[in-house]
C-alpha cells in the first residue's frame, strides 16, 4: 500500500471509528434481616440474569434482571423481584441488583419508575432505592395496604458519567402467606450533541486529511517541490 493510500485510509478511520459498546456485568445479592442469603443465577442471554433465592422462611423469591447490552446502555430495564412469604412473619428482605462496567458521559437525563403490588396480604412497608456509581440517586417507600399497586416516578437529569448502577428492593413481611411483586425501571436519553456543531467537527477532520494528502500528492507530483537529497 502507498503512503497516499495509507494515508487516506487513517482519515477515514479518524473520522467515522465509533468505539465498542462497554460490557456490562450484572450481579445480585440478597439478605434475609441482616443475613445473607443464597443467588443462583444463570444468564440465558447477554445482558439478562434471572435468579432464584433460597430462603427457608420463604416459598419463593425471584428477581429477573435486564441491562447492557439486552438493552442501551446504561438502561437498567424491569428488575422485577416477585415474593411469597411461607413463614416469613417479622423478616425483612432486601434484594440488590448492581450493574458495573459501564462508561456513559455526563450529562444524560433519565426516568425511573418504581412499583409495588401486594398480589397477597399486606406485606410491608417496603423501600426502592436506585443508585447511580455507588450514590443514592432516588427512593420511595411504599405503605402496607391491602393488595393494591402503587407507582413512583422520579425525572432524573442532567446524570453524571455513569460507570454503575444499582436497584435495591426492601420489604418488611408482617404474616405468614404474604405475596409480593416489585419492580424497578430506568431509562436514560443520550446526551444531545448539536446538529451544527457535529458536522463542523466532522467537516474540520476531512478537511484536514485532504489538505495533507494534496501536501503529499504535490510532494511526488512532476514539478512539485524537490525531495531531500541524500548528501
Amino acid at each position: 500500500m502507498t503512503r497516499l493510500a495509507a494515508l487516506g485510509s487513517m482519515v477515514a478511520s479518524l473520522a467515522f471509528a465509533v468505539a465498542p459498546a462497554a460490557a456490562a456485568l450484572i450481579d445480585i445479592t440478597a439478605t434475609d434481616n441482616g443475613v445473607a442469603l443464597v443467588v443462583n443465577a444463570s444468564s440465558p442471554s447477554p445482558g439478562n440474569v434471572v435468579a432464584t433465592i433460597t430462603d427457608p422462611f420463604f416459598s419463593d423469591i425471584a428477581i429477573d434482571v435486564t441491562g447492557t447490552p439486552a438493552v442501551a446502555s446504561p438502561n437498567l430495564g424491569t428488575v422485577t423481584l416477585q415474593v411469597s412469604g411461607a413463614n416469613a412473619a417479622g423478616h425483612t428482605l432486601d434484594v440488590t441488583a448492581t450493574q458495573s462496567g459501564l462508561a456513559e458521559p455526563a450529562g444524560e437525563d433519565g426516568t425511573l419508575t418504581q412499583t409495588w403490588n401486594n398480589l397477597i396480604g399486606a406485606p410491608g412497608p417496603g423501600t426502592e432505592n436506585f443508585f447511580i456509581n455507588g450514590g443514592l440517586a432516588a427512593a420511595h417507600t411504599f405503605d402496607a395496604q391491602p393488595p393494591r399497586t402503587d407507582e413512583a416516578t422520579f425525572t432524573l437529569a442532567g446524570l453524571p458519567a455513569i460507570t454503575s448502577n444499582a436497584q435495591e428492593f426492601i420489604a418488611t413481611f408482617t404474616a405468614p402467606q404474604q405475596d409480593l411483586e416489585m419492580t424497578q425501571e430506568f431509562l436514560a436519553t443520550p446526551a444531545a450533541v448539536p446538529e451544527p456543531t457535529s458536522l463542523a467537527l466532522l467537516s474540520a477532520a476531512l478537511l484536514a486529511g485532504l489538505a495533507m494528502l494534496w501536501g503529499l500528492a504535490m510532494l511526488g507530483a512532476p514539478g512539485g517541490a524537490p525531495r531531500p537529497g541524500r548528501g
